[in-house]
């Protein structure tokens, strides 16, 4: 394992956790309505569009977001609340495993909920593209916490393994997300 992974891996008490995954979750806020308010202003630059073009545009814009961010948020929160502070409680087995399982199965089961109501959202099609980058992060998301739900009962490389795995898949996730966030602000 290497030095970067025990550093992720290693506990971190509850105050420190807490406070980052609020950070976090307060960020993606921001910066959801940030690209919300750059789009809604820039949208006029593309192209030769006409003014009611534009304030169609930016009415599809504010409806779809309206719509989304529910979702967006409650799933930036799980993210931040479960999985990522999951791996660390999994990796050291902080509490027991049955505890531990229930609330992988939990974080399974909300992101896949969320993922799907994401999924629904009705998409103007100048927004198909980022649309479809969040589905992409939210099956990243997922697949993270399935990974973490298989390494409760596991041991030793098997954990290591699918915790590597689970990590990899949420970052990639958190990519993909922030292309999803840069494409609505173009």
């Amino acid at each position: 394992m290497s030095a970067g992974m025990m550093t992720a891996l290693r506990p971190r008490n509850r105050r420190s956790v807490s406070a980052g995954a609020l950070v976090g979750i307060v960020v993606c806020a921001s910066v959801l309505a940030v690209a919300a308010l750059i789009a809604s202003r820039s949208s006029s630059s593309r192209g030769t569009t006409s003014n009611a073009d534009v304030r169609a545009q930016r009415t599809s814009l504010v409806s779809w977001e309206s719509e989304i961010h529910p979702a967006v948020l409650a799933a930036s929160q799980v993210v931040a609340l479960g999985p990522r502070q999951g791996v660390s409680e999994i990796a050291n087995k902080t509490q027991p495993i049955a505890e531990l399982r229930v609330m992988a199965i939990g974080w399974h089961a909300r992101l896949t909920v969320l993922a799907g109501q994401i999924a629904d959202v009705s998409t103007p099609p100048f927004l198909q593209s980022a649309h479809v980058l969040l589905n992409q992060a939210m099956a990243g998301y997922v697949h993270a916490a399935r990974s973490l739900l298989f390494a409760v009962p596991a041991s030793g490389a098997r954990r290591t393994s699918l915790l590597s795995t689970a990590t990899a898949d949420g970052r990639a996730a958190d990519k993909v997300y922030d292309a999803a966030v840069a494409d609505i602000a173009m």
